[in-house]
Protein backbone atom coordinates (compact mmCIF):
# COMPACT_ATOMS: atom_id res chain seq x y z
CA UNK A 1 0.00 0.00 0.00
CA UNK A 2 1.27 3.22 -0.72
CA UNK A 3 1.36 6.59 1.62
CA UNK A 4 -1.34 9.37 1.90
CA UNK A 5 -0.52 11.65 0.08
CA UNK A 6 -1.26 15.31 0.74
CA UNK A 7 -2.43 17.84 -2.03
CA UNK A 8 0.08 20.20 -3.76
CA UNK A 9 -1.66 23.73 -4.74
CA UNK A 10 -0.86 25.29 -7.67
CA UNK A 11 -1.69 28.84 -9.13
CA UNK A 12 -2.10 28.22 -12.90
CA UNK A 13 -3.79 26.52 -15.55
CA UNK A 14 -3.79 22.53 -15.18
CA UNK A 15 -4.49 22.34 -19.15
CA UNK A 16 -1.40 23.82 -19.90
CA UNK A 17 0.28 21.76 -17.45
CA UNK A 18 2.40 18.37 -18.09
CA UNK A 19 0.52 16.19 -15.73
CA UNK A 20 -0.46 12.55 -17.77
CA UNK A 21 -3.94 12.58 -16.27
CA UNK A 22 -6.73 15.23 -15.44
CA UNK A 23 -9.64 14.86 -13.16
CA UNK A 24 -12.79 17.15 -13.36
CA UNK A 25 -16.09 16.50 -11.30
CA UNK A 26 -19.08 15.93 -14.02
CA UNK A 27 -22.88 15.76 -13.37
CA UNK A 28 -24.74 12.23 -13.69
CA UNK A 29 -27.05 13.49 -16.42
CA UNK A 30 -25.00 13.83 -19.26
CA UNK A 31 -24.10 17.65 -19.29
CA UNK A 32 -20.86 19.32 -19.54
CA UNK A 33 -22.55 22.98 -20.12
CA UNK A 34 -20.52 25.03 -17.43
CA UNK A 35 -17.57 25.21 -15.58
CA UNK A 36 -14.46 23.26 -16.12
CA UNK A 37 -16.71 20.90 -17.48
CA UNK A 38 -17.48 23.00 -20.43
CA UNK A 39 -13.58 23.43 -20.57
CA UNK A 40 -13.40 20.05 -21.30
CA UNK A 41 -15.77 19.14 -23.54
CA UNK A 42 -14.46 22.58 -25.72
CA UNK A 43 -10.80 20.91 -25.71
CA UNK A 44 -11.19 17.26 -25.36
CA UNK A 45 -14.12 16.51 -27.64
CA UNK A 46 -13.45 12.98 -27.15
CA UNK A 47 -13.69 13.01 -23.36
CA UNK A 48 -16.87 14.73 -24.13
CA UNK A 49 -18.00 12.41 -26.56
CA UNK A 50 -17.21 8.94 -23.87
CA UNK A 51 -19.30 10.60 -21.38
CA UNK A 52 -22.19 11.05 -23.75
CA UNK A 53 -22.00 7.49 -25.01
CA UNK A 54 -21.84 6.36 -21.53
CA UNK A 55 -24.88 8.57 -20.35
CA UNK A 56 -26.79 7.66 -23.25
CA UNK A 57 -25.96 3.54 -23.07
CA UNK A 58 -25.68 2.76 -19.73
CA UNK A 59 -25.94 6.02 -17.66
CA UNK A 60 -23.96 7.64 -15.28
CA UNK A 61 -23.51 6.35 -11.65
CA UNK A 62 -22.16 8.28 -8.97
CA UNK A 63 -18.65 8.09 -8.17
CA UNK A 64 -17.16 6.28 -11.11
CA UNK A 65 -14.81 7.35 -13.43
CA UNK A 66 -15.67 7.50 -17.33
CA UNK A 67 -11.98 7.34 -18.86
CA UNK A 68 -10.61 9.04 -22.16
CA UNK A 69 -7.48 8.08 -23.61
CA UNK A 70 -7.14 11.50 -25.60
CA UNK A 71 -4.10 12.51 -27.68
CA UNK A 72 -2.02 14.42 -25.22
CA UNK A 73 -3.81 12.93 -21.68
CA UNK A 74 -5.97 11.16 -19.91
CA UNK A 75 -9.09 12.62 -19.01
CA UNK A 76 -11.27 11.34 -15.65
CA UNK A 77 -14.45 12.27 -15.84
CA UNK A 78 -15.64 12.14 -12.30
CA UNK A 79 -18.95 11.58 -11.89
CA UNK A 80 -19.04 13.68 -8.55
CA UNK A 81 -22.92 14.98 -8.96
CA UNK A 82 -25.98 13.99 -9.51
CA UNK A 83 -27.74 16.94 -10.77
CA UNK A 84 -26.27 20.55 -11.09
CA UNK A 85 -27.88 23.73 -10.47
CA UNK A 86 -26.86 27.49 -10.46
CA UNK A 87 -28.70 28.72 -7.58
CA UNK A 88 -25.50 27.98 -4.84
CA UNK A 89 -27.00 24.76 -3.22
CA UNK A 90 -24.61 21.63 -2.81
CA UNK A 91 -24.70 19.60 -5.70
CA UNK A 92 -21.54 17.57 -4.80
CA UNK A 93 -21.87 14.14 -3.29
CA UNK A 94 -19.01 14.02 -1.16
CA UNK A 95 -19.29 9.73 -0.85
CA UNK A 96 -19.17 10.13 -4.87
CA UNK A 97 -16.06 12.15 -4.50
CA UNK A 98 -14.11 9.49 -2.54
CA UNK A 99 -15.59 6.65 -4.32
CA UNK A 100 -13.94 8.29 -7.66
CA UNK A 101 -10.69 9.29 -6.02
CA UNK A 102 -10.80 5.37 -4.88
CA UNK A 103 -10.84 4.43 -8.37
CA UNK A 104 -8.18 7.27 -9.40
CA UNK A 105 -5.77 5.62 -6.78
CA UNK A 106 -6.35 2.37 -7.85
CA UNK A 107 -5.53 3.25 -11.50
CA UNK A 108 -2.79 5.06 -10.84
CA UNK A 109 -1.65 1.73 -8.46
CA UNK A 110 -2.19 -0.16 -11.72
CA UNK A 111 0.21 1.94 -13.77
CA UNK A 112 2.63 1.64 -11.23
CA UNK A 113 2.75 -2.16 -10.93
CA UNK A 114 2.57 -2.81 -14.44
CA UNK A 115 -0.75 -3.79 -14.63
CA UNK A 116 -1.59 -0.98 -16.89
CA UNK A 117 0.85 -0.63 -19.52
CA UNK A 118 0.17 3.03 -21.03
CA UNK A 119 3.73 2.86 -22.36
CA UNK A 120 3.19 6.80 -23.79
CA UNK A 121 2.28 7.93 -20.16
CA UNK A 122 4.39 5.49 -18.15
CA UNK A 123 4.17 5.35 -14.38
CA UNK A 124 1.47 7.43 -12.81
CA UNK A 125 2.24 8.89 -10.17
CA UNK A 126 0.40 12.22 -10.15
CA UNK A 127 -2.83 13.44 -11.07
CA UNK A 128 -3.97 17.47 -12.37
CA UNK A 129 -7.31 19.10 -11.17
CA UNK A 130 -9.28 21.80 -9.99
CA UNK A 131 -10.88 22.51 -6.60
CA UNK A 132 -13.48 19.32 -7.53
CA UNK A 133 -16.99 20.00 -6.41
CA UNK A 134 -16.05 23.65 -4.64
CA UNK A 135 -17.00 25.61 -7.04
CA UNK A 136 -20.36 25.08 -8.97
CA UNK A 137 -20.84 22.01 -6.79
CA UNK A 138 -21.50 24.28 -4.02
CA UNK A 139 -19.37 21.76 -1.96
CA UNK A 140 -16.81 22.79 1.30
CA UNK A 141 -13.35 22.41 -0.12
CA UNK A 142 -11.58 21.47 3.01
CA UNK A 143 -14.36 18.36 3.44
CA UNK A 144 -13.61 17.68 -0.24
CA UNK A 145 -9.91 18.15 0.28
CA UNK A 146 -10.26 15.93 3.16
CA UNK A 147 -11.46 12.89 0.86
CA UNK A 148 -9.28 13.11 -2.07
CA UNK A 149 -5.97 13.09 0.58
CA UNK A 150 -7.43 10.18 2.27
CA UNK A 151 -7.91 8.26 -1.07
CA UNK A 152 -4.79 9.14 -2.77
CA UNK A 153 -1.78 6.65 -1.55
CA UNK A 154 -0.15 5.88 -5.37
CA UNK A 155 -0.81 9.74 -6.90
CA UNK A 156 -0.15 13.34 -5.67
CA UNK A 157 -2.89 15.09 -5.84
CA UNK A 158 -2.01 18.54 -7.46
CA UNK A 159 -5.09 21.04 -7.63
CA UNK A 160 -4.66 24.07 -9.67
CA UNK A 161 -6.51 27.25 -9.16
CA UNK A 162 -6.51 30.07 -11.19
CA UNK A 163 -6.17 33.07 -9.07
CA UNK A 164 -4.27 30.96 -5.79
CA UNK A 165 -7.02 31.18 -3.22
CA UNK A 166 -7.74 28.07 -2.08
CA UNK A 167 -11.72 28.41 -0.49
CA UNK A 168 -11.58 27.49 3.56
Amino acid sequence: MGFRMQIRYVTGDMFASDHAILIHGCNAQGKMGSGVAKIVRERYPLAYQVYRDRYETTGLALGEVVWAMCEDRIIGNAITQRFYGYNGGRYVDYEAVGDAFREVNEFCRRTQTGEIDISRYGRITSVGLPLIGAGLGGGHWPTIAAIIEAEATFFEPVVYTLDGRIPS
